[in-house]
C-alpha cells in the first residue's frame, strides 16, 4: 500500500556500476494540459578516483608509479542493497543483507606516468563508467563517506622495470590510507577521492563536488 519503492543491489565492480533515478507525477491535470509531467529525481551519489604522480626523473629518466592491488573499502556503507522509495520526500531505507563494509577493487595494475597539477589528474578508467555509484544517505546517523585506500606500491621505469629511490621516504610497498570526507553525500553529485605521489608522502584528500553527467539515459514514452 502506499508509495511504491524498489530495492537496488550495488554490484561489486566499478565497470557494472548502473545509476538509479525515480519519477514521481507532479502535475496529473491531463484534461486541462493534455500532458502529465515527471519529476525526475537521482537517487545515487558518485565517488571517482584520480592520480597524480610528482615523482619526476630519476637519472634522468622518468618515474612512474605502479600500483597494484588497489581497493576503496567504505567503512560506514552498510549494506548491499537500499530500499529506494518513489517518492523524494521520503528518503531511503536499508535492508540488511550481506557484509557490514563494502570494498572496491579498482584495478589490478596501473602504472601512473610523472606529471603536474597544471597538466591534469588520471583518472582510472573501467570498461563502461569508471564512478562509483552509491546510496546518497551512507548510514542512519551521519551522510560522510569513510573509510580506506589500499594499495601496493612499486616505483618502475617506463619500461615497468623496478627503480630504488634512495631518497624517497615513501618506501614501496604495501599501503593503507583514510578516506574521511566530513561534507553531506548529494545526488548527482560527484565526489573525487584524489591520490598525490611525491617522494617525501602520499596525501588522500576530497575535491570539493561537482555535477556530474549521466551518459546512459535513455528515456522514451510510447
Amino acid at each position: 500500500e502506499g508509495t511504491p519503492y524498489l530495492n537496488y543491489t550495488l554490484p561489486s565492480t566499478p565497470a557494472s556500476m548502473l545509476d538509479v533515478m525515480t519519477a514521481s507525477l507532479f502535475n496529473t491535470d491531463y484534461k486541462t494540459a493534455r500532458e502529465v509531467a515527471l519529476n525526475f529525481e537521482h537517487r545515487l551519489a558518485a565517488v571517482d578516483i584520480q592520480m597524480i604522480n610528482l615523482n619526476a626523473k630519476f637519472g634522468g629518466k622518468d618515474v612512474y608509479v605502479k600500483l597494484t592491488d588497489l581497493k576503496m573499502n567504505f567503512t560506514n556503507l552498510k549494506y548491499d542493497k537500499a530500499k529506494i522509495w518513489m517518492d523524494y520526500d521520503m528518503g531511503m531505507e536499508r535492508t540488511v543483507a550481506g557484509n557490514q563494509n563494502k570494498s572496491y577493487t579498482m584495478s589490478n595494475s596501473l602504472t601512473i606516468a610523472p606529471t603536474d597539477l597544471e597538466s591534469g589528474t588520471l583518472t582510472i578508467a573501467t570498461t563502461g563508467n569508471p564512478l562509483i555509484l552509491i546510496p546518497q544517505e551512507v548510514d542512519a546517523t551521519t551522510q560522510a563517506l569513510k573509510g580506506t585506500i589500499t594499495f601496493n606500491l612499486a616505483y618502475v621505469d617506463s619500461n615497468g622495470n623496478n627503480i630504488t629511490l634512495n631518497d624517497a621516504e615513501v618506501e614501496p610497498g604495501a599501503h593503507t590510507h583514510d578516506i574521511d570526507f566530513e561534507g553531506d553525500l548529494a545526488a548527482k553529485r560527484k565526489h573525487i577521492v584524489q591520490l598525490t605521489f611525491t617522494r617525501d608522502a602520499v596525501t588522500v584528500q576530497i575535491v570539493p563536488p561537482s555535477e556530474w553527467t549521466d551518459n546512459d539515459i535513455d528515456i522514451e514514452f510510447d
